[in-house]
C-alpha cells in the first residue's frame, strides 16, 4: 500500500471514530459513572437522600469543558436565589444558581430521556414558569423571561428579517413595548429623526469609518448585534444584562452610543 493510500485509510478511520463519538454525545453522552466527586461533595448519598452539589463555579467549569456558553447571553449562574425553587431544581452548596439547577447531568435510569437534559422534561415557557412568577403580578425580569423563554440567547446567530424589515425578536419586543411601534421605529433613511426611540429595522451603513458619522461594521463591539445588517432591539439591549434598561453595555459617557456613532 502506498504512503498516500495509508494516509487516506488513517483519515477515514479517524473520521469514523469522530463520527461515533459525536453520535454517542448526540445519544446522551455524559459518561460520569464513578466520577461523582466532580460535582458532588460526597461519593455517597447523605442521610435522608440528600445529595449536596459543589459550588456553581466548580460545576460550571465541568460543563464548559464540553459546552460553550456565552455568559453575556445566557441565564446567569452563580447568583443567590431570593426565593425557594420548586422541588427538583437544586441549588449548589451555597444556595446559588448553577447549570445543574435547570439541567440534569444524567438521564433518568430506565425512564424517558430528558430533552437537552432539562429537568421536568419540558422546555421553553413550560420550563421557565417552574421558577419564574405565574400569570399574576409579573416582575419585569419574569415578564421578559416568559416572553422569550430563552435561557441561552440565539441572537448571535444570523437572524432572519421578518415583516416591516424588522427581525422577529424585535417584533416580539414590540408586542409589549407598543410605544416603539413599527411605524415609528423602522424604515426610512438611517439617522432620520424619529419620535422617542432609536430607529430599528434600518440598515447599518456599510461605508462607515473614521471619515463617516458611523464606525465601520468590522469595528463594532461584539456585544452589538446586527440582524441581516439591520438594527434591532437587541442591537442595544440584552435580556440577560444586569445594566439598567437591559443595555448590552453601560452608556456612561455615551459609551454605547459612541460604539456606533463617531460623533
Amino acid at each position: 500500500m502506498s504512503r498516500a493510500a495509508r494516509i487516506a485509510v488513517c483519515m477515514l478511520l479517524a473520521a469514523g471514530v469522530a463520527a461515533v463519538a459525536i453520535e454517542a454525545i448526540g445519544r446522551g453522552g455524559h459518561g460520569f459513572a464513578g466520577k461523582c466527586s466532580l460535582c458532588h461533595t460526597s461519593e455517597k448519598v447523605e442521610p435522608g437522600g440528600k445529595v449536596t452539589l459543589k459550588a456553581s463555579s466548580v460545576i460550571a467549569h465541568q460543563c464548559t469543558l464540553c459546552h460553550r456558553r456565552n455568559s453575556g447571553a445566557s441565564h446567569p449562574v452563580g447568583m443567590a436565589v431570593a426565593s425557594s425553587l420548586p422541588p427538583g431544581f437544586p441549588l449548589d452548596e451555597t444556595g446559588r444558581m448553577m447549570c445543574l439547577t435547570c439541567h440534569a447531568a444524567h438521564q433518568p435510569a430506565g425512564g424517558v430521556e430528558l430533552p437537552n437534559f432539562l429537568r421536568a422534561g419540558v422546555a421553553g415557557q413550560e420550563l421557565c414558569v417552574q421558577c419564574h412568577a405565574g400569570a399574576t403580578a409579573l416582575a419585569k425580569r419574569d415578564a421578559h423571561a416568559l416572553a422569550f423563554s430563552d435561557a441561552h440567547s440565539q441572537k448571535k446567530v444570523a437572524a432572519p428579517v421578518a415583516a416591516f424589515g424588522i427581525d422577529e425578536r424585535s417584533l416580539a419586543c414590540l408586542s409589549c413595548h407598543d410605544d416603539l411601534s413599527a411605524s415609528s421605529s423602522g424604515g426610512g433613511s438611517f439617522g432620520e429623526r424619529r419620535l422617542t426611540s432609536h430607529p430599528i429595522g434600518v440598515v447599518y451603513p456599510s461605508s462607515g469609518g473614521p471619515a463617516s458619522d458611523f464606525r465601520s461594521i468590522g469595528s463594532l463591539d461584539p456585544a452589538i448585534t446586527l440582524f441581516d445588517g439591520k438594527l434591532g432591539c437587541e442591537s442595544c439591549h440584552n435580556l440577560f444584562s444586569n445594566i439598567d434598561h437591559y443595555l448590552v453595555m453601560s452608556n456612561k459617557g455615551s459609551r454605547l452610543c459612541l460604539s456606533c456613532h463617531n460623533k
